[in-house]
């Protein structure tokens, strides 16, 4: 059993500040009390806790651990100064699970060290390598991790490459797809991961636009479509099954496509007639409306590669954040499908989840959460829970409070948390389904 042992001498230090408040920090219901001065000094996450909050005392976390004593070696770590533990994969990784969630940088430190032992990049030690790569951003040691997952993408298993793009997302998928050391079995299984990727989060489906579908088959095409239709994406199938009309090869294969395209030639030309400024702002959105309503993606296209959703108005909202103001889901997907910013910000930095939330769609906070943190903060610091509130949209608030990952105590600028507000603006139903999902 190798044991290693390491001594934290700022601990010593710490101990000499003589501060009587204490502060515990609860690790999967286990509790580690210290100082607040060491604990603000030693994590990152306590001190921004306490920067918003100084009277805080407690902070409670979830981590998945491999080791039963890991929380123990973490306590002695605290208190006394001293790392020891036995130097295996499992007691680095849970260090550093923990060290991340609490932003302690001396374990992250620790574990990147550790994996510098490694010899090569394999499956069994690729999230190590890449979590590190990633905190140290170190991109030649990023780009060779991705260089390895896409030239193994056909010899992966499924549920390990499931498992590993859900853990990185959207990004990171992206750029395997562009590597030019991909390898796959068929554009058939990669479309099929796509599609299995997607039922967590239906961006996934957008990166069909860097798959060759005039090489699938007729029953993956078919997959294609109906996934679109059941989720609302028929505008990403167009564009998909456009380019590879333009793009087919002579390969003897045949593609059937059910989908129609709509080209308004008098309408590209409106748009284009128009200037790229505050003063044609709104007839620039009342060309984009009328488009997505009649389903002319090409009209669309043209307004996001040439710039012309990207013109804001006097409030610093963009097309795609007017849409989510006026309730228009269905232009925020077709702009978001064509390459607009999903996460857009006006001048109150707000995005498209605050606004659908002020609006009280439901369809549109489930679609933007794909994109969003639902914990987001505009200005004032208020978070799209605090903005359904104010607007009085109650089943945004029923649906947000719900969410797993909604932080119950989260507070604005004027130190109110979503409970507070609410009974601050004497919103009664909105503070009984805050107190029923426990918000304090």
């Amino acid at each position: 059993m190798d044991i290693i042992t390491f001594n934290y001498p700022e601990i010593a230090r710490i101990s000499d500040i003589k501060d009587s408040e204490m502060m515990w920090i609860n690790i999967n219901g286990k509790i580690i009390k210290s100082s607040r001065i060491a604990l603000i000094m030693i994590s990152r996450y306590i001190h921004d806790e306490y920067l918003r909050d100084n009277t805080i005392t407690s902070v409670n976390i979830y981590v998945k651990l491999a080791c039963t004593n890991t929380i123990d070696i973490v306590s002695d770590f605290i208190n006394k100064g001293i790392l020891k533990f036995e130097n295996d994969l499992e007691h680095n990784r849970d260090l550093y699970e923990i060290g991340k969630k609490l932003f302690i940088e001396y374990l992250i430190k620790i574990f990147c060290n550790f994996t510098q032992s490694y010899q090569d990049i394999n499956e069994e030690n690729f999230c190590d390598i890449y979590d590190c790569a990633l905190i140290e951003n170190d991109n030649a040691k990023i780009e060779e991790c991705i260089s390895f997952f896409a030239s193994k993408m056909s010899i992966l298993d499924e549920e390990y490459k499931i498992k590993t793009i859900q853990r990185y997302g959207y990004d990171f998928l992206e750029r395997t797809l562009m590597s030019k050391s991909l390898t796959i079995l068929s554009e058939d299984s990669l479309v099929q991961t796509i599609i299995s990727l997607s039922e967590f989060g239906n961006s996934f489906f957008c990166l069909l636009n860097h798959i060759r579908v005039e090489l699938c088959s007729k029953k993956v095409i078919e997959n294609i479509s109906k996934y679109a239709e059941e989720h609302n994406l028929e505008s990403v199938t167009n564009q998909v099954f456009e380019q590879a009309l333009i793009h087919r090869t002579p390969i003897p294969r045949k593609l059937e496509i059910s989908h129609s395209f709509f080209i308004d030639v008098d309408r590209i030309q409106q748009l284009k007639n128009l200037e790229k400024t505050k003063d044609d702002y709104e007839r620039i959105y009342e060309v984009l409306e009328q488009a997505s309503s009649e389903d002319d993606i090409l009209t669309i296209k043209i307004a996001v590669k040439e710039k012309y959703s990207d013109v804001r108005d006097y409030g610093g909202y963009n097309m795609i954040l007017e849409a989510a103001c006026r309730n228009n889901l269905s232009l925020v997907k077709n702009l978001f499908n064509n390459g607009a910013d999903i996460r857009s910000r006006c001048d109150s930095k707000r995005t498209i989840l605050h606004y659908f939330c002020m609006k009280g769609d439901l369809e549109g906070v489930k679609f933007a959460l794909n994109f969003i943190d639902i914990n987001d903060k505009g200005d004032d610091d208020f978070t799209p829970l605090h903005d359904a509130i104010n607007y009085s949209q109650e089943e945004i608030c029923e649906y947000l409070c719900a969410q797993p990952n909604i932080e119950k105590n989260v507070k604005n600028n004027y130190d109110q948390t979503p409970l507070e507000f609410a009974v601050l603006l004497n919103k009664q139903h909105i503070v009984e389904i805050l107190q029923r999902n426990e918000f304090t």
